[in-house]
């Protein structure tokens, strides 16, 4: 049995007076936390947001994790790459698992662009910094892949998983192999820790069929506690 920390909060940069330092904030406790019997930390999501003060739920870049100038800063707001990364390190040398929040269904602050499949404007049009994903109005529904999932979120364009571009990137996006195998709530076991999540629900059959059956067998040993600190 283990003991999970949501080490987070809504606004908890600004909330713990730490913006865009939020990592430091979380290594310099790491000792306390595993002294009182935390075994594995939740993360907020890592990725670039449509802002650079934002909690991440409103996704921008899935591949920039604090490295790229773009959406008003470098580093996102719980810090840059480095200190994450750093984040990840001094916690697995402390016996400690890493689990990552993640957000798949939607994605925020494209460009305007007209959908003629569908006689549409909308803010589609994502060609971030990191150059590792292109998205258009195809990407999103309406599509000719697929008009709707009944998943959209919060007005944000909805992304359709049924274009073979989108898939591809998403599962890039977690695969092992990546420099600090950034892998998160929705996927498999791997170095940062696995799945468990609360927004799996929220992730089409169509790209989160595998993740969820690996989620529920990789966190059944998990006790969930959130604490302001």
């Amino acid at each position: 049995m283990g003991v999970l920390l949501q080490a987070f909060y809504w606004d908890c940069p600004r909330e713990a007076g730490v913006e865009f330092g939020w990592w430091r904030h979380v290594s310099a406790r790491l000792d306390g936390l595993r002294s009182v019997g935390f075994t594995a930390l939740w993360l907020p999501p890592c990725s670039k947001a449509m802002n650079a003060r934002s909690m991440g739920y409103d996704p921008f870049d899935f591949f920039d994790l604090g490295e790229f100038d773009q959406r008003g800063a470098v580093a996102t707001w719980f810090g840059t790459k480095a200190e994450l990364v750093g984040l990840i390190g001094a916690a697995h040398a402390r016996g400690m698992q890493v689990y990552a929040d993640a957000v798949y269904n939607h994605m925020s602050g494209g460009e305007l662009e007209r959908n003629p499949d569908f006689d549409l404007d909308g803010w589609t049009r994502f060609q971030p910094a990191s150059g590792r994903f292109h998205f258009d109005y195809r990407s999103f529904h309406p599509s000719l892949f697929q008009r709707r999932d009944d998943l959209a979120y919060g007005g944000m364009p909805d992304l359709c998983h049924r274009n073979p571009d989108v898939y591809a990137a998403l599962i890039a996006r977690d695969m092992p192999g990546r420099p600090i195998r950034l892998q998160s709530l929705l996927s498999s076991a791997a170095s940062i820790g696995g799945g468990c999540g609360n927004a799996i629900p929220r992730f089409s059959d169509d790209c989160g069929h595998d993740r969820r059956c690996r989620a529920d067998a990789s966190c059944g040993g998990l006790v969930s506690c959130d604490l302001r600190w």
